[in-house]
C-alpha cells in the first residue's frame, strides 16, 4: 500500500515545500520543544492526571486485594499457548495498521514515509503514551514530523484530528450495530449507551458528507479539521482507503480484546465483541492517564457486567494485553527510537552544509 503521490501533491505551489532548515535541531537529535507543561492550564491537567492515575492504580489495588482469591483461581488456570502466539502478532498488526493510517494521510501534505520510518514513529508514539498521559505521544510525533519532515503545525492537527475523527466514526458504527444485534437477541436496551453510539455515528457521517461546507463559520479545531478533510476528500481515492484501514484497525483491536478475553475462558460473539471494542477505543480518546489506565479498566468491568463476564476476568484480560503492549515496546520502541534518531543525524548532516553556505552569503564580512 505505496501509491504514488496524487496529482495534488505533485503540483504543489512553492510555499507548500517543506523547510529543509536545520532549525530544531541540536547535534543531530530532536530540539527540546517549547514546554507546553509551562502554561497554567497544561499544569492543571497534568496534576489532574496524575491524581486520576494514582486513583485508579489504588483503586485496582484495593480490588484485587479484596478479590484476591477469585483472582488466584483465574490466573491459576494455563493460558493457551496459542492465544499467547497470536496476541503478540495481533498487537504488531494493529500497529502497522496505525502507522499506514499515518503514511497515508500524510501523502496529500506531500510527505512520503517510508514503511519503516511510519512503524518506527507509531511504536514511539505508543511507547511514549504507556509512560506519559495526555496523549503526549501525540506531540513526540508532532515534533518529529513538523521538525524533521517540515510539515506545519497546522496541517499536523488537521491531520490528527481527521484520524480521531474517522477512528471514532468507524468505532461508533461498529459499536452501534453490535447493540442493536444484541437488543434483537433479548439483551436490554441501554437507552443512554445506545444513545451515544448512534448520535456519534451520525455526527460522524454527517461531518463525512459536509463538513467544509457549512455557510457559518467553524470554531478554530473545526476549521482544522474541516481544512484537513477537504483535502483528504479532495484526493483520488484516498478516502477509500483511509475508510478501509479504519475498518482493519478496529477489526485488528477487536481482534486483540478477543484474545485477551478468551485466554480467561471469555468468548464474546461478534456483537458483543464491537460493543466491547468500541466502548475502549472512545475511552483512550482523551487519554487522561498513560495509556488510559483505570478508565479503560473501569469501562471494561462495566462491559463485563452488561455481557456477562466477572470483574476479575474484564481486568485479568486488560493486564494480559497490557502486559502484552509493554513487553513489545521495551523492544520496538527503542528500535524506533533508535532509528528516528538515525533518520534526524542524517538529515542534519546532509542540510548542514547548505545552512553554513548560506550564512556565510549572507554574513556582513563574508564579502
Amino acid at each position: 500500500m505505496d501509491p504514488t503521490p496524487p496529482p495534488s501533491v505533485k503540483n504543489r505551489p512553492p510555499s507548500a515545500a517543506p523547510d529543509n532548515s536545520t532549525n530544531g535541531l541540536v547535534s543531530g537529535r530532536l530540539a527540546r520543544p517549547e514546554p507546553e507543561s509551562s502554561s497554567p492550564a497544561r499544569r492543571l491537567m497534568l496534576a489532574l492526571s496524575l491524581l486520576l492515575t494514582v486513583a485508579f492504580i489504588g483503586g485496582i489495588a484495593w480490588f484485587v486485594t479484596a478479590n484476591l482469591q477469585e483472582f488466584k483461581e483465574i490466573w491459576r488456570q494455563p493460558i493457551s499457548k496459542t492465544i499467547l502466539f497470536l496476541l503478540p502478532l495481533a498487537w504488531l498488526l494493529m500497529i502497522f495498521i496505525n502507522s499506514e493510517l499515518l503514511r497515508q494521510c500524510l501523502y496529500p501534505y506531500g510527505l512520503k514515509l517510508t514503511i519503516i520510518e511510519g512503524l518506527a514513529l507509531t511504536m514511539v508514539t505508543s511507547a511514549v503514551n504507556y509512560v506519559i498521559p495526555l496523549k503526549s505521544g501525540s506531540g513526540f510525533r508532532g515534533v518529529y514530523l513538523t521538525v524533521c519532515r517540515g510539515m506545519t503545525v497546522t496541517n499536523f492537527v488537521a491531520v490528527l484530528l481527521c484520524v480521531c475523527a474517522m477512528t471514532l466514526t468507524t468505532a461508533s458504527f461498529f459499536a452501534f450495530a453490535g447493540l442493536i444485534k444484541l437488543v434483537i437477541d433479548g439483551h436490554p436496551a441501554n437507552a443512554l449507551v445506545l444513545g451515544y453510539f448512534s448520535t456519534t455515528t451520525l455526527a460522524g457521517l454527517l461531518a463525512v458528507l459536509f463538513l467544509g461546507r457549512l455557510p457559518f463559520k467553524l470554531p478554530k479545531r473545526l476549521t482544522a479539521l474541516a481544512k484537513g478533510w477537504d483535502l483528504l476528500r479532495s484526493t483520488p481515492g484516498l478516502f477509500w482507503t483511509l475508510l478501509r484501514l479504519q475498518v482493519a484497525f478496529f477489526l485488528s483491536w477487536a481482534l486483540l480484546n478477543w484474545l485477551s478475553l478468551a485466554a480467561f475462558n471469555v468468548y464474546l460473539r461478534p456483537s458483543e465483541l464491537f460493543f466491547y471494542s468500541a466502548g475502549q477505543i472512545h475511552t483512550t480518546i482523551v487519554n487522561l492517564t498513560p495509556a488510559g489506565l483505570g478508565v479503560v479498566e473501569a469501562f471494561s468491568v462495566y462491559a463485563g457486567r452488561v455481557l456477562e463476564f466477572t470483574p476479575a476476568q474484564a481486568i485479568s484480560a486488560q493486564a494480559l494485553s497490557r502486559l502484552t503492549a509493554v513487553a513489545l515496546l521495551a523492544v520496538f520502541g527503542l528500535w524506533g527510537w533508535f532509528y528516528l534518531n538515525k533518520l534526524i543525524r542524517k538529515s542534519k548532516s546532509r542540510l548542514q552544509p547548505a545552512a553554513d553556505a548560506d550564512q556565510t552569503f549572507t554574513s556582513p564580512s563574508g564579502g
